[in-house]
């Protein structure tokens, strides 16, 4: 919670879970957090995308964002429909291909069930707190889908178990 009370939008996207309410406190939970969870779900999955951070220029493809939501649920992303489209640096993306997904990308996080405040141009122009708030809401999802609100607490003591042990370990 911040100085007014209010909750991040990871915090908020999980307190809206249904029977957060009934929790004592919802877990602070950080862009970092979310983003190494995002990045982890992907990696699990099999996928080899990764992002660097919200800001990250590849999101514009959507190739990312389906990648996590067929992680949290395969059955909602129909591979058939998505566009093969790579971000390159010196020419960007086609932006009609990025289009394509980032509208299929709001409709599978749709059909999840997930809560979703962004609209497909904001991926295409990686905004990075729409963004942020899209990736909180997969994560809050995937937390009703594994056992609940329960779960909430566990994963919050994990990546607070993980930053302090990355602390802890020299660094390279």
């Amino acid at each position: 919670q911040g100085a007014a009370g209010l909750l991040s939008p990871a915090g908020a996207a999980i307190a809206s879970v249904p029977g957060a309410q009934h929790a004592s406190k919802p877990p602070a939970l950080t862009e970092e957090d979310v983003l190494a969870w995002a990045n982890e779900a992907v990696a699990r999955s099999g996928s080899k995308r990764r992002i660097d951070s919200f800001r990250d220029r590849t999101i514009k493809t959507g190739m990312f964002l389906l990648d996590l939501l067929a992680a949290v649920e395969p059955r909602c992303v129909d591979r058939a429909e998505v566009q093969p489209v790579e971000y390159d640096l010196i020419h960007g993306a086609d932006e009609e291909l990025c289009a394509l997904n980032a509208k299929y990308a709001i409709s599978c996080a749709r059909k999840l069930g997930c809560a979703v405040f962004l609209l497909w141009e904001d991926i295409v122009d990686v905004k990075v707190k729409m963004i942020f708030t899209f990736v909180a809401a997969v994560m809050a999802k995937q937390l009703t889908l594994n056992k609940g609100v329960a779960n909430v607490g566990a994963m919050a003591r994990a990546l607070n178990t993980a930053k302090a042990e990355g602390a802890a370990s020299p660094s390279t």
